[in-house]
């Protein structure tokens, strides 16, 4: 009421705002609309439709408010057209909250997007546990600085929520929760379609408990093989078996090949799996990702080092790379690997085989290796013998350089005396000299 500048955040819960009368919520959301420095506000206080156009009719303004968090409230379409005009004079609005709200449906959530769209700032927008069941209202209009985006558990009525066909339009998007909303491979393909795009920005994608499939797992992991943005990413509760999980192995250490070692993804660190499996060969294949995510871990930002590191623990280490290659159900030959590898480079390969896994490992890698060793000290050999015979040319040459000078040399003095105009003649016993025409 008296725009204290000491008050920047207010928040009102239920118990503070049951006794208001119809005025007081016109009258307190002038107080807020009034308000020059007020940024943060929390009124989780149960409104109904007609409490929120109450307080709306009043609160048109507030251009300082950045935070609005309207969770845990009863209104629905009634309430959320009272709210646009606010929306639209918000200009420094970044985060909006209205989760847990049932009442909050496919119009609701149509209506506020495209207010949020002519506000055109929001950051941060949460609409979790609400009765949302199509959200293409994102493809046309479009909140193009949206950096965090919450949807979860829009499932009520297990109805698979209506995706966009695409959020390539959502670059600056780094954080996507979708928990419990059945996305489907719809979802899936469309987020899919962000990942892959260059420049995205999603950090952390949580899709817990959506009914996701093998299918649906595969093109999300297909998706990140070039990605280099996604950190985190939760697909616990969902029930694919071996070809999700295979698919995630191949993303993070593509055994196939050292060059597939080395460029597989790097960058996820953080895969919440679901449970341990009664499947062995599903428990071996969670073993094997979380070692690949310790590696990225260890060597966040760094992919050479990263890549190098799978390659030296994985394809290098011959029980490691066998049970990769059972897991992925590759053809295993211990010698295969080494087709891969120039010959010239055998001798460093050797001494890190030997400096990593110890002398069983090298000794295996000799026997294996040993034809292209012996190949390599023979080249050596016959390059020697080139180059004594080189230089032995080259002397011979110098030798034959040197004798043409000294020819040169004399031809040059002859030149010289003749251009000088000068002969000498001999005349019988004396000389006489004459100047040449």
């Amino acid at each position: 009421k008296n725009n204290d500048p000491h008050v920047t955040s207010f928040s009102l819960e239920n118990f503070d705002a049951e006794a208001f009368t119809e005025l007081e919520w016109v009258v307190f959301g002038g107080y807020v609309s009034n308000s020059d420095h007020l940024v943060k506000l929390g009124l989780p206080a149960q409104l109904t439709d007609n409490e929120a156009k109450l307080l709306f009719r009043g609160l048109t303004g507030g251009s300082q408010l950045n935070d609005v968090n309207l969770s845990e409230n009863q209104f629905g379409i009634e309430g959320i057209r009272s709210m646009v005009p606010f929306l639209k004079n918000a200009r420094n609005l970044r985060k909006l909250d209205i989760s847990q709200n049932s009442n909050i449906n496919t119009e609701c959530f149509r209506v506020l997007v495209e207010a949020l769209q002519i506000g055109g700032i929001i950051e941060s927008l949460r609409l979790s546990y609400c009765n949302i069941d199509d959200i293409t209202a994102l493809e046309h209009y479009l909140l193009p600085h949206l950096r965090c985006l919450s949807l979860c558990h829009n499932n009520i009525h297990h109805n698979n929520i209506r995706f966009p066909s695409s959020l390539e339009n959502y670059a600056k998007l780094k954080r996507l929760q979708l928990n419990g909303s059945k996305i489907g491979r719809e979802g899936c393909a469309s987020i899919a379609k962000l990942l892959q795009k260059e420049g995205s920005c999603l950090s952390f994608l949580h899709l817990d408990s959506n009914n996701l499939g093998d299918d649906e797992v595969e093109v999300l992991a297909d998706s990140l093989k070039y990605n280099t943005s996604l950190v985190e990413l939760d697909v616990e509760g969902n029930v694919f078996g071996k070809r999700g999980f295979t698919a995630f192995l191949k993303l993070l250490n593509d055994v196939s090949s050292i060059d597939r070692t080395y460029d597989s993804n790097h960058t996820l660190k953080d895969l919440t799996l679901p449970p341990d499996s009664t499947d062995a060969t599903i428990e071996d294949m969670g073993n094997c990702i979380d070692f690949a995510l310790e590696i990225n871990a260890s060597n966040e930002g760094n992919f050479h080092a990263a890549g190098r590191s799978k390659v030296i623990e994985t394809q290098l280490n011959s029980q490691e790379r066998k049970e990769l290659c059972r897991l992925r159900g590759i053809d295993y030959s211990y010698g295969s690997i080494f087709a891969e590898i120039e010959p010239f480079l055998l001798p460093e390969i050797l001494s890190l085989v030997g400096g990593n896994h110890g002398q069983d490992e090298l000794y295996e890698m000799l026997i294996a290796t040993a034809p292209d060793l012996v190949s390599i000290i023979n080249r050596e050999g016959c390059l020697k013998q080139k180059r004594a015979e080189n230089s032995a040319r080259i002397a011979d040459l110098a030798r034959q350089t040197a004798a043409l000078v000294d020819e040169n040399f004399r031809i040059n003095q002859e030149l010289a005396s003749i251009q000088s105009g000068v002969i000498d003649i001999a005349l019988g016993g004396g000389s006489k000299r004459c100047r040449s025409a």
